[in-house]
């Protein structure tokens, strides 16, 4: 910590002249704010080959010490997002809920909710960020309407343009087809692009005059990612692989992602969660 300038020599001198006292709090007990955040950042230094060739280089680096991160998160906000799924979400029989909130003018990660309960030890999926998609990812569902409707309005699509909003027989790439439904089931004819909007699944927008090559951009500039569940149904994640690596040089000034910040008030490229890495060991 000296060599870090973390502490002064008179600190060092007194801790180094202290007696030391072995604390074996199991780990499982030690709790920490924003754990769903924690993961998100931990899994995506360690997945990252900037800060070393194999897996276990990069846990070494991580959690040998000699680095300083900065992450985005707003400990304010973060609690806030906490007591909003809490408040929404308070049966056991819920379905578990997860949020993350984005600044649009930076892309930074302010705060991020994965799942219910991150700390209880009889809860299989607490652990699961469903925030980031999971194991498989999320359906989209109605979270993908307004990258259509963006889409629309765009393209001079009026409010009022008449969509087809019958039951929808979709094929795939790879020669199968995707039927995609609401949860309520059947099919509602002729119907608004507007009411499309605010009632129905995000198939019903996703008509020839909202091809996916027209979607694309938008889905892509507002930071979300583009695929396939197994079962055909599109994966919508707002920031899951999206980080720009930070760059790490020993004893280096801070690494700064290059994201693309918000252009005319419309969206960001890249959510990011890490604003900069320090790293002060030597290869």
């Amino acid at each position: 910590m000296l060599g870090l300038q973390m502490i002064d020599q008179t600190e060092f001198d007194k801790a180094s002249g202290s007696t030391i006292h072995l604390d074996l709090t199991p780990e499982d007990e030690t709790h920490y704010v924003a754990p769903w955040f924690v993961d998100y950042v931990k899994e995506w230094f360690l997945s990252n080959p900037r800060f070393g060739e194999t897996p276990q280089d990069r846990y070494d680096l991580l959690f040998e010490g000699g680095l300083r991160i900065v992450t985005t998160v707003d400990l304010r906000l973060q609690r806030a997002a906490e007591r909003a799924i809490g408040y929404v979400l308070t049966e056991p029989g819920d379905p578990y809920g997860a949020l993350t909130a984005i600044d649009p003018r930076t892309g930074y990660v302010r705060a991020m909710v994965g799942g219910r309960d991150y700390w209880n030890p009889n809860d299989d999926f607490a652990r699961i960020n469903l925030a980031t998609g999971g194991v498989t990812g999320r359906q989209a569902g109605s979270a993908f309407k307004p990258f259509a409707l963006v889409a629309a309005l765009e393209h001079g699509i009026p409010r009022t343009q008449p969509l087809n909003g019958s039951t929808a027989h979709i094929l795939l790439q790879d020669g199968t087809y995707w039927d995609p439904h609401n949860a309520e089931g059947g099919g509602y004819g002729t119907i608004s692009l507007e009411s499309a909007t605010g009632q129905l699944g995000q198939r019903r927008v996703r008509e020839p005059a909202l091809g996916d090559r027209r979607r694309g951009p938008v889905r892509g500039r507002l930071g979300a990612r583009r695929g396939r569940r197994a079962d055909g149904d599109p994966v919508l994640s707002p920031h899951h692989r999206a980080e720009r690596p930070a760059r790490c040089r020993a004893g280096g000034r801070p690494g700064r992602q290059r994201g693309e910040h918000a252009r005319d008030g419309v969206g960001v490229r890249h959510a990011r969660a890490i604003s900069a890495v320090t790293c002060s060991r030597h290869p």
